[in-house]
């Protein structure tokens, strides 16, 4: 799937070692609780993506050249719901609109060619960069879920809970949103 300036793709193999090595930079995942990275071996990673099932996908997201620049994922297909999460990984490319773009891909993906009808997803109560880009898709904010979770700094976390309708989407979209 593409859009302007970008293309949503399926992870392969080959995505392992950007990912691996994404996902140990402290800085972007110090905002998902893990202060100095988190650390996966592309063994694992390659394990994980050859192992998805069809109710659980991490996606890529390129430029148009096919340069990769972040991931997302949708996961707990319930029904017509599931979760979802997004990282622009290549910190270069942060703060520029990526973020909402790949992300309004994977929700016309998840509403227009799955069929969902509600989406869900949390953030961290003080990761306000993912709770604006939430919201400005439309998601909703429907609770705080305290302690959810024990970072390995032994810190507990709390999560803002936000949902999304196919409404509440185009809605929050000013100008019709292309897929190419």
């Amino acid at each position: 799937m593409n859009s302007r300036r970008m293309k949503m793709r399926a992870t392969t193999s080959d995505d392992a070692k950007c990912l691996s090595d994404w996902y140990s930079q402290a800085e972007l995942m110090k905002h998902v609780g893990f202060e100095a990275g988190y650390i996966v071996s592309e063994e694992d990673l390659i394990k994980r993506i050859n192992n998805q099932k069809i109710n659980e996908k991490l996606l890529m997201l390129t430029l148009l050249d096919d340069t990769p620049i972040g991931e997302c994922h949708y996961k707990n297909i319930k029904g017509a719901s599931c979760e979802v999460g997004i990282k622009i990984g290549d910190l270069s490319y942060q703060g520029k609109g990526y973020g909402k773009e790949g992300l309004q891909m994977l929700l016309a993906h998840l509403f227009g060619v799955l069929g969902m009808k509600m989406i869900f997803t949390d953030a961290l109560v003080e990761n306000e960069r993912a709770i604006s880009l939430y919201q400005s898709v439309g998601f909703k904010t429907t609770g705080t879920n305290k302690d959810y979770w024990i970072d390995p700094q032994g810190s507990s976390r709390s999560a803002v809970l936000m949902t999304l309708t196919l409404d509440e989407f185009k809605n929050s979209i000013k100008q019709p949103f292309k897929v190419y």
